[in-house]
C-alpha cells in the first residue's frame, strides 16, 4: 500500500529525524519551577536571578544545537533556489521572446479575418440590396401591365411598402484563421501607456491623482500604472491625466499531463 503524504506531513515527518537539543532532567525540572518561585526576600531574588542565568545558558545552548541543523538546511534551501534559478530562467526567456512572435502574427491573422469578413458582409449587404430592387422591379412590371386601376394600384403601393423597408442582409460571422491548439488560449490584460509624463506629474503634485510613493521607488511608475489599468481600464485617463489603458492579449500554455 503506497501512502501519498502532504508537503506539510513530509517536511514534519523529516523534521523529527533530527535529534532535539539535549536537555537534561535537572534542567527540565528548574524550567517548570520558575512559575512556582515567590520572590519574597533576598535569598529568594538570588535564587531568581541565579536561575535567569541558568535559563541565558540553556537559551543559547538550545539555539547552538539548532543553529548546527538549521545552517546546512538553509545552504540546501539556497542551492535548490539556485538550481531552480538555472534551470528555470532559460525556460522563461524563452517563453517571453515566443510570445511576442504568436501575438503579432495572431494579431495579423485577426485583421486580415476582421477585413474579409467585412468584404463578404458588404457582398451580402448588395446581394440583399438587389434581391430587393429585383423584388420591386417585378412588382412594378406586374403594376404596369394590369389594366384593373383597383389592382394597379395595389401593386405600385406593395412596391413602395418593398421599397420603403431597408434590406435585411444575412449577418456574416467573422472565421478565425487562427489555428485552435489544444492547451493554449489567450488571456486579455490591461496596459497602461503613458504619453503626457508632465501631465501625468502635475496632477500628482497638485493632488488630483493618487500615486503610491513607496512603490514608486521600489517598483518605478510602469508597475503601478499597468496595476491600476486593470482596475480602471478605459477610465484610466480621466483619472491620470497623460495616461491611457491598451487592451493586450498574451498567449497561455496550459502543461501536458
Amino acid at each position: 500500500m503506497t501512502t501519498t503524504l502532504d508537503q506539510k506531513t513530509l517536511t514534519e515527518s523529516l523534521a523529527k529525524t533530527f535529534p532535539s537539543a539535549d536537555i537534561d532532567p535537572d534542567e527540565s525540572m528548574l524550567v517548570q519551577s520558575a512559575s512556582e518561585l515567590e520572590i519574597t526576600d533576598a535569598d529568594s531574588y538570588t535564587t531568581g536571578a541565579e536561575m535567569l542565568r541558568a535559563f541565558t545558558a540553556l537559551e543559547q545552548k538550545i539555539e547552538k544545537h539548532y543553529k548546527r541543523i538549521r545552517g546546512p538546511i538553509k545552504l540546501l534551501t539556497d542551492t535548490l533556489s539556485e538550481m531552480f534559478s538555472e534551470d528555470v530562467t532559460p525556460v522563461r526567456q524563452a517563453k517571453s521572446l515566443l510570445n511576442p512572435k504568436l501575438v503579432a502574427w495572431k494579431q495579423a491573422q485577426d485583421e486580415r479575418d476582421r477585413l474579409e469578413a467585412m468584404r463578404l458582409q458588404q457582398e451580402e449587404n448588395e446581394r440583399a440590396r438587389k434581391a430587393q430592387e429585383a423584388q420591386i422591379a417585378a412588382v412594378q412590371r406586374v403594376a404596369a401591365v394590369e389594366d384593373d386601376p383597383l389592382l394597379k394600384k395595389s401593386f405600385e403601393a406593395e412596391a413602395a411598402a418593398i421599397a420603403a423597408v431597408q434590406p435585411t442582409p444575412a449577418r456574416v460571422a467573422r472565421v478565425s484563421s487562427v489555428p485552435k491548439v489544444a492547451g493554449v488560449h489567450y488571456r486579455d490584460y490591461w496596459h497602461a501607456e503613458i504619453f503626457d509624463v508632465l501631465a501625468l506629474m502635475g496632477a500628482w503634485v497638485a493632488g488630483t491623482c493618487m500615486l503610491d510613493s513607496e512603490r514608486l521607488i521600489n517598483e518605478g511608475l510602469q508597475s503601478q500604472l499597468d496595476d491600476l489599468a486593470a482596475s480602471l481600464q478605459q477610465n484610466l485617463g480621466n483619472v491620470y491625466p497623460g495616461v491611457r489603458a491598451i487592451k493586450k492579449e498574451s498567449p497561455v500554455g496550459r502543461a501536458k499531463h
